[in-house]
Formats: C-alpha cells, sequence, structure tokens
C-alpha cells in the first residue's frame, strides 16, 4: 500500500503527524467528498458554530500545505480538493478494498480474504470518534466498514475450506445478523466440517425454534437445503431417533 494521508488511526502524512484540530477537520472535509468541496461548505463544516472570514480558509488551506506539501490540496472552481490519488488516503483505500473484496466473494474467495483483510488492518488501528467535525464524521463511516469487512472475512474463509479458521468469525457474523442467511448457511458447513455434524444440527434446531418464536416462519429454503444434507452426512438413524431427510 502506499498511503499517505491517515485519518483513521491518527492524522499524519508521509508518517509526520500533522497538528492543529482546524488541520485535521479540512483534510478530514477534503477526504470525505472526493470531488471537492466549495468554500462556503467548508467555512460551515470546518468553522462549525462561528462565523469566519473567507481569508480564515486561505490561511488554513496554506497552514496544510506548509505541514504536507503543496500538491495536497488544490484549488478548484469555488472550492478545494485533495490532490492524491485513490490508494494514498487510507479512508479511500479502505472502501475501495472492502468493495473489491466483497465482489470477489462470489468468483475468487482466496483474493476476497486478502482484499478483506488488508482493509482489516487500514482499520485496525481506528480511532473512535468523539464528539462531532469531519474528522469524526470520516472516522465514523470508516467504523461502518468493520461489520461488512469481518462478514467477507468469515465467508472468504469457509469458502476458501479453511473451515476451523472460518467459525469463530462467522459465530460472530451470526450474532451481529441471526438472520443472515448466507453466514449461516456457511457457519453450518463449517461446523458440520469441523465440529460434526450433530453440532450443526444442533445449532440449525435452535435457530429453527428461534425463528418460529420471532417471526412464526420456517428457516430459508437454502437452510432447509443444507439441513437435509446434515441429516444425510449424520445417518439417518441417530441415537435409536430416526431422522427424515426428506
Amino acid at each position: 500500500m502506499t498511503v499517505a494521508l491517515r485519518l483513521l488511526s491518527e492524522v499524519s502524512y508521509d508518517g509526520a503527524a500533522i497538528p492543529g484540530g482546524r488541520s485535521a477537520d479540512l483534510l478530514a472535509a477534503l477526504a470525505a467528498s472526493p470531488g471537492g468541496v466549495s468554500d462556503a461548505r467548508l467555512l460551515a463544516e470546518v468553522w462549525s458554530g462561528s462565523s469566519p472570514s473567507p481569508k480564515a480558509l486561505q490561511v488554513q488551506v496554506s497552514r496544510v500545505r506548509a505541514q504536507c506539501g503543496a500538491g495536497i490540496v488544490e484549488r478548484y472552481d469555488g472550492g478545494y480538493r485533495l490532490g492524491l490519488a485513490d490508494d494514498e488516503v487510507d479512508l479511500w483505500l479502505a472502501r475501495s478494498r472492502a468493495e473489491e473484496a466483497r465482489a470477489a466473494l462470489a468468483v475468487d474467495p482466496r483474493q476476497a480474504l486478502e482484499l478483506a483483510r488488508e482493509t482489516d488492518d487500514l482499520l485496525g488501528g481506528l480511532q473512535m470518534p468523539v464528539g462531532d467535525g469531519p474528522l469524526a464524521d470520516v472516522r465514523r463511516r470508516a467504523g461502518r466498514l468493520q461489520v461488512p469487512v469481518a462478514r467477507t472475512i468469515a465467508l472468504a474463509l469457509a469458502r476458501s475450506g479453511r473451515d476451523r479458521e472460518a467459525m469463530p468469525v462467522l459465530e460472530q457474523a451470526h450474532v451481529h445478523d441471526a438472520d443472515d442467511v448466507e453466514v449461516l448457511e456457511a457457519l453450518l458447513r463449517s461446523e458440520a466440517v469441523a465440529a460434526g455434524a450433530p453440532v450443526a444440527l444442533t445449532r440449525y434446531d435452535a435457530y429453527r425454534r428461534d425463528l418460529a418464536d420471532r417471526l412464526g416462519v420456517d428457516p430459508d429454503p437454502a437452510l432447509q437445503r443444507v439441513h437435509r444434507e446434515l441429516l444425510a452426512a449424520d445417518d439417518p438413524v441417530r441415537s435409536g431417533v430416526r431422522f427424515d431427510a426428506d
């Protein structure tokens, strides 16, 4: 990775810390809108609650350029934008890698796993936001990537045949969303391989009862198919009780 501007785990450029809350908020506001931000909007977001003159924005931009280099903030018609490539800002890179990983799940689980773990690394040191302002908002947005990225990692591990590794991550994803059919299907299959069909059957039965209690419906047809496969794999006769695999 060639990340130059970091806003998620710290506020730095090329490894050097960027001091000043206004500098951080200016860079975060620009990172949140890669196409550029108008002067009026920057003044409203970076100086929230006050009414600075346009000169204050020019001074702040000059300060950031002095800290990071003249090319980091570019002027465009009526506003400013970051003069950085897509892979040079941690927020942008995390977003793109998360989407690439999700898309790769269906065709190349190993690539999906690599991309999702790269995203997870970018988010690993995420500083939880305190208060308001552009930097806090950017970190909140990044935080919302964590659950779907963990889901992608879980499914990619399962689809790569790494069932023992997948199980705890799938379990966490299942706890987050008990009715995520794709996750539960993968969890049942991985659990059957790693812990045995009876364990997976017990989980399915607990889910079936919970779903009936909560919503009054049967499990998704995909889960019912997995259930039949697990019954057949476990042998139709167990402990003196016959299980119908139909």
